[in-house]
């Protein structure tokens, strides 16, 4: 059950004690396809071209498809169109920045998720109300908006190297939550704080599960292979689930907010991004020579 609601987010399948452990936990969000789903797919086959030695245009070309397959097969639902139409925006503005057509600054993340917002609620009008909406624009301009003071930072290169991948992921829940806080507690009316130390364990288990789960499909359906693919299969989803049964049962798993969090919060982080504008309005070269500031960080 666990498996088919990580792959082909089949949550119907879990009870409801193991849906609500998901959600005090903090991860809720590993049994909704998403971008991150999205993520883990593109990476994997990202992985396995470079192996092929491709130029990335003709990656972006070839992994473009096979995302819209997915997002297909996922149910065309508002996380995995998100995803996807970021990923084909910048794998079109990839290749056309490779035919010099295109300045890479031109290149800006947030017209990518306005432009994916834009193509969802054309499709659904009403989808703005929903939470679905709410919580995948929310965090992904969570992460557009502050990873790049956390990638940029010095602090981060002081990480050592066999650590940076975990705080990486550290830093983007971080990002992430800082954008969903808001939605988190209107709908939901608590915040799940072990979240922030679930997701850096749980999203590489996760990849793993995946990437298992999908290269494991053969060997399941093959009589002689199926029970001992059905035993690794089993050997990693089993301690999963019991450690997010754990975490949801910690002191201080839930924590309950009152009705105004969500605006009290909202004031919050305007006054923070006006401040950090204000910041890098000071910081930035004037005079004939100067350059602005690249619209995508790296």
């Amino acid at each position: 059950a666990l498996r088919a609601a990580l792959l082909l987010g089949g949550r119907g399948l879990l009870t409801s004690e193991e849906k609500e452990a998901f959600r005090q936990a903090g991860v809720a969000h590993l049994l909704a396809l998403s971008g991150l789903h999205v993520g883990i797919l593109v990476a994997g086959g990202w992985f396995l071209l470079g192996l092929l030695r491709l130029p990335k245009a003709w990656r972006y070309f070839l992994l473009i498809p096979l995302v819209a397959a997915y997002v297909l097969v996922g149910g065309l639902r508002v996380s995995l169109l998100r995803a996807a139409v970021m990923f084909g925006v910048l794998g079109i503005f990839w290749i056309l920045w490779e035919r010099g057509w295109v300045a890479r600054r031109w290149l800006d993340p947030l017209q990518g998720l306005s432009l994916a917002a834009l193509f969802v609620l054309l499709l659904w009008p009403w989808s703005a109300l929903d939470a679905a909406f709410q919580l995948s624009f929310s965090a992904t301009a969570g992460i557009i908006l502050f990873l790049p003071g956390w990638t940029r930072s010095s602090l981060r290169k002081a990480i050592p190297r066999p650590l940076l991948h975990g705080v990486d992921i550290l830093a983007v829940t971080i990002s992430a939550q800082l954008g969903v806080l808001p939605f988190l507690g209107a709908t939901f009316g608590y915040l799940a704080p072990y979240g922030l130390l679930a997701n850096p364990l749980l999203i590489p288990w996760t990849t793993v599960l995946l990437w298992v789960g999908i290269l494991g499909l053969p060997f399941l359906a093959i009589p002689q292979t199926q029970v001992w693919a059905g035993r690794i299969l089993a050997g990693l989803s089993a301690p999963y689930l019991w450690v997010v049964e754990k975490l949801g049962k910690l002191p201080g798993a839930v924590l309950p907010v009152g009705e105004g969090f969500a605006l009290w919060y909202l004031l919050a982080l305007l006054a923070l991004l006006m401040l950090r504008a204000s910041q890098e309005e000071v910081l930035l070269p004037r005079g004939p020579g100067s350059t602005p500031h690249p619209a995508w960080p790296g």
